[in-house]
């Protein structure tokens, strides 16, 4: 028989592994009956199937098919087929006789499947076996990075309160990374000699083939370098670097990994929330918000542990301050709905009922809104600060002035008295309050709230604050 590439890899196969091979394609696929009465025939003649002249691709397909014209399409399609099974039983055997591969192997998939539990105690198994090797090398290397770098990266939400994470870990994967790197640089160095010793002169330029090769990984290694190094002082550079870095994020984003484009998200995020703090959120808010949206419909925040509460209502705040219409309100309902079992347990009723009251707010459903707050039981702080600003805004839209400077002095009162707070919080909603109460008064001019709004930073609420500064001068007519 001429080889095929069926055939040519089913020669590699021990007498056992043909036994096991049908009997995997027998138990796993039982319907192929066809394929497998192919495959049983063609065990009767292992391993020689290319030096029998008297086994040709028509004697086997009429042997199986007696009185029939040969088809040699049709014959195709089954040694494809098998050949696609023998892969996967190989595969599947490498993996029960190795231990390492197996264990990282198995902890991919449990950390897809969200059982976080699991893939740890997958990785630390992995880890016993690397301990257990007796050959050291490159291999060593590689799978030391590789359970460290996935039993960090495996929780994106929490990776900076991950574990007991310090710095001499990282010092550890900086040091395993460089020797890798200099074990390669230096083993290839040598190679290189080793022929032009032998061969003569080796050209070792890098080809324009290669370039291209490489090219997108220049560009990834790129793009995290800008986050490497601290931010630039001036404000001025800070948006320059966040331009450069979210236009090449946008780039390249369909050709790197999902990991890498969860970890660049959270970068340019935090980077945008920066800028943010400190009075661009007209800028900022509708690029993050894009930015969060791309990261849920790809599906990065399904795994456990990667949806707190403030991710889950920071997301929803900024849909409904830069939503233009009902299909972005409807994107968030289904937001809602997607990542509500994903919240902790403990305050996943809350912070549910508490998106709602979002939501009513950003249909100008005011009564809705305030009914929801008036019944919601607060687990937390952070629950408790959102719920004191959304009702100061609800007020401002339905209330008369003294209904809204009285709830403003209260949560002044209460700002005052809760001092674990971070200062920058605290700054944030004072500046929040002042802004909220001379919009109420109306009693300065345009320019001049103008001006001290855009002194105020940080400051919370800023896209819902623009919005009322740019209605400003027609309620100061309505006081005169």
């Amino acid at each position: 028989m001429q080889p095929t590439a069926f055939t040519t890899l089913l020669c590699t196969l021990e007498t056992k592994e043909c036994a096991d091979f049908s009997r995997f394609h027998r138990y796993m696929f039982p319907r192929r009956q066809r394929a497998q009465r192919y495959l049983d025939f063609l065990l009767l003649y292992h391993p020689d199937y290319h030096s029998r002249k008297d086994l040709t691709k028509a004697f086997v397909f009429q042997s199986l098919h007696p009185g029939s014209t040969y088809d040699n399409k049709s014959l195709g399609n089954v040694f494809s087929y098998l050949k696609g099974q023998l892969e996967t039983f190989l595969s599947w055997q490498y993996l029960m006789q190795t231990g390492f591969e197996r264990d990282v192997f198995l902890a991919k998939v449990l950390r897809e499947r969200s059982l976080s539990k699991a893939y740890y105690q997958q990785l630390t198994a992995a880890g016993r076996n690397l301990e257990k090797a007796d050959v050291v090398g490159q291999r060593t290397l590689i799978n030391y990075l590789e359970i460290k770098h996935g039993d960090y990266y495996s929780s994106l939400d929490n990776k900076l309160q991950h574990r007991d994470y310090k710095g001499s870990v990282f010092g550890q994967l900086l040091k395993s990374q460089e020797l890798l790197n200099d074990l390669l640089a230096t083993k290839y160095a040598a190679e290189l000699q080793n022929r032009k010793r032998i061969l003569g002169q080796v050209d070792q330029k890098v080809g324009e083939d290669d370039n291209l090769l490489f090219g997108t990984e220049k560009e990834l290694i790129q793009l995290y370098r800008f986050f490497a190094a601290p931010y630039p002082s001036d404000g001025t550079e800070q948006d320059h670097l966040f331009n450069r870095a979210h236009a090449m994020f946008q780039r390249l984003k369909s050709q790197i990994s999902e990991e890498d484009q969860s970890i660049l998200i959270s970068y340019l995020s935090n980077l945008a929330a920066h800028r943010m703090r400190v009075g661009k959120s007209a800028a900022y808010t509708p690029v993050l918000f894009k930015l969060n949206k791309y990261a849920v419909d790809q599906g990065f925040f399904l795994g456990a542990d990667n949806m707190t509460p403030t991710r889950f209502l920071n997301i929803i705040e900024m849909g409904i301050s830069v939503a233009s219409g009902e299909s972005d309100i409807s994107w968030i309902v289904s937001f809602i709905e997607t990542y509500r079992p994903k919240l902790p347990k403990g305050s996943r009723k809350a912070v549910y009922r508490l998106s709602l009251a979002f939501l009513h707010f950003a249909r100008k459903e005011y009564a809705a809104t305030s009914q929801i707050l008036a019944r919601l039981q607060i687990p937390d702080a952070n629950i408790d600060i959102r719920c004191r600003y959304l009702s100061i805004q609800v007020l401002f839209h339905t209330e008369e002035e003294e209904f809204v400077l009285q709830k403003i002095r209260n949560f002044q009162q209460f700002l005052n008295r809760q001092q674990p707070y971070h200062e920058a919080l605290r700054e944030a909603l004072s500046n929040f309050l002042k802004t909220v109460k001379e919009l109420t008064l109306a009693k300065i001019s345009f320019e001049e709230l103008k001006g001290r709004f855009s002194r105020r930073v940080p400051i919370v609420c800023q896209y819902w604050l623009e919005e009322q500064l740019a209605i400003y001068p027609r309620q100061v007519l309505g006081h005169i």
